[in-house]
């Protein structure tokens, strides 16, 4: 990474490592580069703060019931949400929903079918995604927490008695009126 400090026509590059606090007080996790402007206020251009990431989440259904996780030490935390992450460069949004339930539970998907998607600001993080939902039918495996600094918990829980507080794309698709059962009720 690479801090850029800029007067006038110059450009002065300084190094800068990823997770360092820049004067502004904001923690940088994705830097390209800090400059100047004319009165010495710092301007930040980051490769991915400054666009939407796409993420992914997917409705897991067995018996009747709904694959849910509380989230620890990342955005959300604290909320429940779905088996989910983001999408990695050349894969395809079904593959992401797959290989996400079985990173972080151990476990395999199939009849995977796309939902809705959202629009998820979260302003207190400075974060912005686009996530992708899906709903897919439990396949196999043993539900076990594989990723542990990211999920304290996991349950299956009926639609209508899903646990609080949720995380806020499905809280974002909730106001959509979205039901991952359909008319399957």
């Amino acid at each position: 990474m690479v801090l850029y400090h800029k007067i006038g026509s110059a450009r002065t590059a300084l190094p800068l490592p990823v997770g360092r606090q820049v004067p502004a007080g904001r923690a940088v996790d994705s830097l390209e580069r800090v400059c100047y402007n004319e009165n010495t206020q710092i301007i930040l251009f980051l490769m991915s703060g400054d666009r939407p990431q796409i993420g992914v989440a997917v409705f897991v259904i067995k018996d009747g019931k709904i694959l849910m996780l509380k989230r620890i030490g990342a955005h959300g935390a604290d909320t429940w949400s779905l088996p989910g992450g983001h999408l990695e460069y050349g894969e395809e949004p079904e593959d992401a929903a797959a290989r996400e339930a079985e990173e972080e539970l151990g476990i395999k998907i199939k009849n995977i079918r796309p939902a809705p998607y959202t629009n998820d600001i979260f302003e207190k993080e400075g974060r912005h995604y686009i996530t992708l939902f899906f709903v897919a039918d439990f396949d196999s495996g043993e539900p076990v927490i594989k990723e542990l600094d990211r999920i304290e918990c996991f349950d299956w829980f009926e639609w209508d008695q899903m646990p609080r507080p949720l995380f806020l794309p499905i809280e974002n698709l909730l106001q959509q009126g979205f039901d991952p059962f359909g008319d399957e009720k």
